[in-house]
């Protein structure tokens, strides 16, 4: 007689609404405290306030360079 183990923890997310990609950046001290500074002043999660951050800056680049 064979039982199977629960597999533990959360189970995986559907495909449509997992996040795709994950982006490695390095910053120097300084630029690591203004960045960190800016998180904690706004009050907000720091994925979140990266991610519109840099969402904010390509679109901006984008639509700048269809002129």
């Amino acid at each position: 007689m064979t039982t199977s183990k629960k597999k533990m923890g959360r189970p995986p997310l559907p495909r449509k609404l997992a996040l795709g990609r994950v982006f490695a950046v390095r910053f120097r001290p300084d630029e690591a405290r203004l960045i960190r500074d800016a998180i904690r002043a706004s009050g907000r999660p720091q994925a979140d306030w990266i991610r519109d951050a840099l969402l904010s800056a390509a679109r901006r680049d984008v639509s700048g360079s269809k002129k």
